[in-house]
Order: structure tokens, then sequence, then C-alpha cells
């Protein structure tokens, strides 16, 4: 079984540039997207919107090297709550925590942000088990995900293939994860 190793983690991503970074964090975010459709059933439509744009000027910077202001979430309930949040909120908040992780990297440079985004995605895909009764194995696919993007991002040109083959590979694991995450799945 693999299991997220967070010192090799930080090791692995000491290696990439700026850019990989970002493209690594994105497609982490990426696969945990799915979870912000709960959103729109709370009446928070305009907040999936701006999730779902800085996440894509975020993906969009891993080739452009755009920075960021960092703070096109700061608003949101879930960055600002003093308790976490339960059932289906809890993965949309982890989902958003994610990004906000994200936009801090392309804000500061400072490559912990992105250790921090990494490890939110893995501990709520080991969340999604638990409250799924288990069997599926998404702890597990997180990580194998990982590794996958960071021997992509330390190997392959970054250019829009490499991009492209990232964002398909983590939207397919949002998608097969998204039952379990959404009101629908988990309350």
């Amino acid at each position: 079984m693999v299991t997220f190793d967070r010192q090799a983690t930080r090791d692995r991503l000491a290696g990439l540039d700026p850019a990989r970074l970002v493209a690594f964090a994105a497609s982490c975010v990426q696969r945990r997207e799915s979870a912000v459709d709960t959103l729109a059933r709370h009446g928070r439509a305009e907040d999936q919107a701006v999730f779902q744009a800085a996440l894509a000027e975020t993906w969009a910077a891993a080739l452009s090297g755009a920075p960021s202001e960092g703070d096109q979430l700061d608003g949101f309930a879930e960055l600002n709550a003093e308790e976490e949040p339960s059932g289906a909120l809890a993965f949309t908040a982890d989902a958003i925590q994610a990004l906000w992780y994200a936009l801090k990297f392309r804000a500061t440079g400072d490559r912990e942000w992105v250790f921090h985004c990494a490890s939110r995605c893995y501990d709520s895909a080991g969340f999604a088990d638990v409250v799924s009764g288990g069997g599926f194995g998404f702890g597990a696919a997180e990580v194998r995900l990982q590794l996958e993007d960071l021997s992509e991002l330390e190997t392959s040109r970054l250019g829009p293939e490499l991009i492209a083959r990232l964002v398909a590979r983590s939207s397919r694991e949002s998608e097969r994860i998204r039952p379990h995450v959404t009101e629908s799945g988990s309350g």
C-alpha cells in the first residue's frame, strides 16, 4: 500500500521550479474540485464561480508565470470559520483551503504553501474513504496521483500537452469521488 510520505513530498517539491509547483498544486486542487458543487446548493453560486475562475487562473499561471495577489478567496467563510464544517461542506472547505494555499504560493513564492495544499488534499481524500465506508481507495489514489504528477513534472517538458494530461487525470479522479463528497453522497 502506498502511503503519504510528508518528508519525501517536501523533498520532491524542493526540486521543482515555481511553474511546476503551480501545476502540481493546481492538479491537487482539481481532484477536490467536485466538492465545490455544494456551494451552489447553498445559495453561493458566485463563490463557486470565483473558485472555478481562480483554479482556471492557477492552471494558466503554470504556463504564464503570472503571479497572484493571493486574496481571491479571502472572503470565503470556510477560511474564516472558527469551527470546521461537517458533511459535504467539510469537503468543500478542504477544496477551498487547498486552492487558497496554491494562491498563497503564487503570491509569495514560499513552496511550503504547495506542501500544505498537497497535504490538505491527501487528508481530504482519506476522510472521503472514511465517510464512504471504505473500499474506494481515495487516499491511496491521491498519493498515487500526486506521485504520478511529480514524476511527470520532474521529467516532462512543461507545456500545454502536459497541463492537459494533468487536468484530464485529476478531473477523472474528481468525478470518481464526486458522489462521496457532495450532499447527495455524504449528507
